[in-house]
């Protein structure tokens, strides 16, 4: 991919991110365009599945999450040089995502805030232990999901780490290669320069709520935020 591209999402992380960190790691000069509620509601109809993201490389227009990041991923060789990186990359997808799913689940459920503290010292840190245990096991020159290669799982992967610790401050502290991990991905010259630029959406997945900051000091306002950012029509749901 070289110019002419355009990532259409909402002004919010969600579903998009792991498709921005992709093309930040590669280099290529994309239009990132945000939409407002207002704005997606206009869009709906016109979209193939009544869902974003979609990513338009030229004349072709690409839909659904995990088929654009792996188109991309492909294009780029980050889809795992073996077929057993191919392999632990597929494993890795359906390992994050169900923690993933689980992190979903949490915020939409009433009272999840007076929790917060015990989810961050005990629910996520046992979800996380046996990716850690799989994962982790791998020799120190193994640095990635994948293996030894650099692979679209390990930016989902960072996606979803970089939402745990900031909702449920803490997470990491129990899964030592997962806190280094996300330490390392964040080091990378072209995510280091992503995250300090400015152009990364605050609002994470679930709300108006800066990153670098996990402690909602107004009790209910988070949830607040979500049904407001969030109406019953709002493509969250998205693929």
């Amino acid at each position: 991919m070289t110019a002419n591209i355009t990532l259409t999402y909402l002004d919010i992380r969600g579903r998009a991110e792991c498709i921005r960190l992709l093309l930040e790691e590669i280099g290529v000069d994309y239009a990132d365009r945000q939409l407002t509620n207002e704005e997606w509601q206009e869009l709906k109809p016109r979209t193939p599945f009544g869902q974003v993201p979609l990513l338009q490389i030229g004349d072709v227009e690409l839909a659904q999450t995990m088929a654009i990041v792996r188109h991309v991923a492909r294009t780029h060789g980050l889809a795992g040089e073996t077929e057993s990186e191919r392999t632990r990359c597929d494993i890795a997808v359906e390992a994050i995502g169900d923690v993933d799913h689980h992190l979903g689940g949490l915020v939409w459920t009433p009272g999840f805030e007076d929790n917060r503290r015990s989810i961050a010292e005990d629910d996520f840190p046992a979800r996380l232990a046996p990716v850690e245990r799989f994962f982790g096991s791998s020799p120190k020159e193994s640095p990635f999901f994948a293996g030894a290669s650099l692979s679209f799982a390990d930016f989902i992967a960072f996606d979803c780490l970089e939402n745990i610790e900031a909702l449920f401050p803490g997470s990491l502290a129990t899964t030592a290669w997962l806190s280094d991990f996300r330490d390392r991905m964040s080091e990378r010259p072209a995510i280091k320069a992503y995250l300090a630029s400015g152009r990364r959406p605050e609002a994470i997945m679930y709300g108006p709520r800066r990153h670098d900051r996990g402690d909602f000091s107004d009790p209910g306002a988070m949830t607040n935020s979500l049904r407001k950012i969030f109406p019953a029509d709002h493509p969250d749901s998205a693929a």
